[in-house]
């Protein structure tokens, strides 16, 4: 048997049309729902990002007895299980935490890896900032080392096709195209989007909402232990900005489900 893993972080199931929604456009994940089947009463163990992956590639509840960490020597992920039984296996990912220090263990497993730099503060880009357009600015303001960070991970991207989403779910489906004829594989895709900063591209950034601005924060704080500026956001920010953040989440949404299309 092959298996394919799809997994993306920080999907709202309000945001799906299986669960209820009728306003964000996800045709391809719809399409797929038609003849699947749809779990209703699922809990998670752990929801914060590497103990929820530690939880899925092991079968472990991590959440119970330490937090953020990285696969323990009596582990057997996954991965090993499938390989031990002959398949060939593969991760996709641009989730940048399986590259830290206090989450490693959990890429050494599969027999291909193929990561997408870049995420939220992947320490990757250390190109000199001289100017930072005024979306990027509405960033750095609330978040002045993780913004930046960011930006220069993202600065030189145009089209839509070099996001992240996008460029993960292609490699996947050329993985897929590639490695099909194995007589046994394993393939796990994984894309942080849907998660934040919520910078997305026309037109997704104004799919949603007709209210669109460039001094809008797109990754609002909500860490008071990092910068203690939560508070401060809160007090200023308006509904006209609380509205335009949430469409750009639905943006994300629907550019995530269309090159989710190419895996499918």
């Amino acid at each position: 048997m092959n298996v394919v893993m799809i997994l993306i972080d920080s999907l709202n199931r309000r945001c799906l049309g299986p669960y209820g929604n009728h306003f964000v456009k996800t045709p391809n994940l719809d399409k797929f729902s038609s003849h699947s089947v749809i779990f209703d009463n699922h809990f998670a163990g752990s929801l914060p990002c590497m103990p929820a992956r530690r939880e899925l590639m092991t079968g472990r509840k991590e959440f119970f007895w330490r937090g953020w960490g990285p696969l323990e020597p009596f582990d057997k992920p996954i991965a090993v299980e499938a390989r031990r039984l002959g398949a060939t296996t593969a991760i996709v990912t641009d989730h940048y935490h399986y590259w830290e220090y206090p989450a490693h263990g959990y890429l050494e497993h599969f027999n291909s890896v193929k990561m997408i730099r870049g995420q939220e503060i992947d320490m990757w880009n250390t190109d000199p900032l001289d100017t930072l357009p005024r979306w990027a600015r509405a960033m750095v303001k609330d978040r002045p080392d993780w913004g930046k960070i960011y930006y220069n991970n993202v600065k030189d991207y145009r089209g839509e096709e070099d996001f992240f989403s996008p460029r993960t779910l292609s490699e996947a489906a050329d993985w897929l195209e590639k490695n099909h004829n194995h007589e046994k594989f394993f393939l796990w895709t994984e894309c942080f989007d849907v998660h934040e900063p919520f910078h997305v591209p026309e037109p997704y950034r104004s799919m949603y909402t007709d209210n669109v601005s460039e001094d809008y924060n797109v990754w609002p704080p909500y860490q008071d232990g990092y910068y203690g500026h939560t508070q401060s956001y809160w007090d200023k920010v308006t509904n006209d900005e609380l509205e335009f953040v949430r469409a750009q989440y639905y943006g994300k949404v629907t550019m995530t489900d269309k090159w989710l299309g190419k895996e499918l």
